[in-house]
């Protein structure tokens, strides 16, 4: 049976794999007001939805919907980036990402319930190509590379 997730390579194992330890790190966020209409008709195309043809339908397992009618720009700038458990070294890299809070509902007797939250980054983008495989391939994140000038 195949697993569920992308090896990389072909190998079980990536190069460089989490946990990692950021110091130094800095974020920086800025809210930018959205609709909230759009907000959640992105959550209804990429979230709210069975994956699995003979799977449970949406409402069965929940639904996503965002929180508040803003989008917020992060930018994150890690200056020394290392895999916590092994002497492999460092790198750093700088990330810029646009993400929204999300609430995860699910139906009881009496209606929807918020059970918990989530922050959705749709978009993210890093200057390095160590922290763009990691992310992509171990996490599913999705990310793209940049240059920032």
């Amino acid at each position: 049976m195949k697993p569920r997730y992308r090896t990389f390579n072909g190998a079980a194992d990536l190069p460089l794999a989490p946990p990692f330890r950021s110091l130094g790190l800095r974020i920086e966020y800025l809210a930018l007001p959205a609709s909230l209409e759009k907000l959640r008709a992105f959550c209804d195309r990429f979230l709210n939805f069975a994956d699995d043809p003979g799977g449970a339908p949406p409402e069965a397992v929940g639904r996503f919907a965002p929180l508040s009618p803003f989008v917020y720009l992060m930018v994150c700038r890690h200056p020394h980036l290392a895999v916590a458990r092994d002497d492999y070294g460092w790198f750093a890299q700088t990330e810029l990402t646009f993400g929204f809070p999300a609430g995860w509902y699910q139906r009881r007797p009496w209606g929807w319930a918020l059970e918990r939250w989530a922050w959705v980054n749709p978009y993210i983008y890093l200057d390095s190509f160590l922290g763009l495989g990691t992310g992509r391939e171990v996490d599913g994140w999705p990310k793209k590379p940049c240059r920032f000038v």
